[in-house]
């Protein structure tokens, strides 16, 4: 689970639906643009060549529904459950380490596995709560999460020395399980970056919010296609999309709609 935002730099937010100024992860400040939250499915059975299947999204447009991005997280939640899906893990960044959405994910029995900022409040001994910067270990350590309850927290250091909090509800967990997850999260990361790039999810320059939102959905569409195509053939998604275009412009150019001028010499 995580978020994205597709850039709108010289949209008026007044005038093209669905755009708002918001905090960007990857520009790290407050940009225009429209935002995106996406649950992933990533199976097991081959975790050199992990898929990037998109089971859900939501756009965050408070404007029109009054949904915090945590909001968006419980509902696709709620709906994944609905449809049959029980997941060994359920991976999310900090920002989506809220108390509700961790009660609703242990209500299912599932596991979560998620980033937590370094001063939320944790406690080794009763009613002595203290963040959890003080505390974390690289192996981890059980202790109490203010307002939900026994959890595991680790510390892990990053190969650029960055350091992440991460929790899960499962006190039994490995270090090595827990790096793994942190590795695997990075698969939505690829994922967003994947469709932005290969199906055009942020070009649509369309006023109606109508029309973005389908813009969007197709984006998504096309990108499931061609993930489908990398995993039964190899060839990346980038590859895939320059064969299209290559193909099409040859099927053109063979018998244009719309006739080429003639160069008079």
């Amino acid at each position: 689970m995580d978020d994205t935002v597709l850039d709108k730099w010289y949209a008026n937010e007044e005038k093209m639906g669905l755009v708002q100024r918001q905090y960007s992860g990857l520009h790290h400040r407050i940009v225009q643009g429209i935002g995106i939250v996406s649950l992933l499915w990533n199976s097991e059975r081959n975790p050199e060549e992990a898929e990037h299947i998109t089971t859900d999204f939501r756009i965050y447009s408070p404007q029109a529904d009054g949904k915090t991005k945590n909001q968006h997280c419980r509902d696709m939640l709620m709906l994944a459950q609905t449809r049959g899906f029980t997941p060994k893990y359920v991976l999310m960044d900090a920002g989506y380490a809220d108390v509700k959405t961790f009660k609703l994910i242990r209500s299912y029995e599932w596991i979560f596995i998620s980033g937590l900022e370094k001063n939320r409040l944790v406690s080794l001994t009763p009613h002595e709560y203290t963040s959890v910067a003080d505390i974390a270990t690289g192996e981890g350590i059980v202790c109490h999460l203010k307002a939900f309850g026994f959890v595991k927290v680790f510390k892990i250091v990053q190969k650029n020395q960055d350091i992440r909090y991460l929790v899960t509800n499962d006190v039994s967990i490995s270090t090595t399980v827990i790096r793994d997850a942190n590795d695997r999260r990075w698969r939505i990361e690829e994922y967003h970056r994947g469709v932005k790039q290969a199906t055009g999810e942020e070009l649509c320059q369309a006023r109606n919010q109508r029309a973005q939102r389908n813009h969007i959905l197709c984006s998504i569409l096309a990108f499931l296609a061609l993930e489908k195509w990398r995993l039964e053939t190899g060839v990346s998604w980038y590859e895939a999309k320059i064969q299209i275009v290559s193909h099409a412009i040859a099927e053109y150019l063979k018998q244009p709609t719309i006739p080429l001028p003639t160069v008079v010499p």
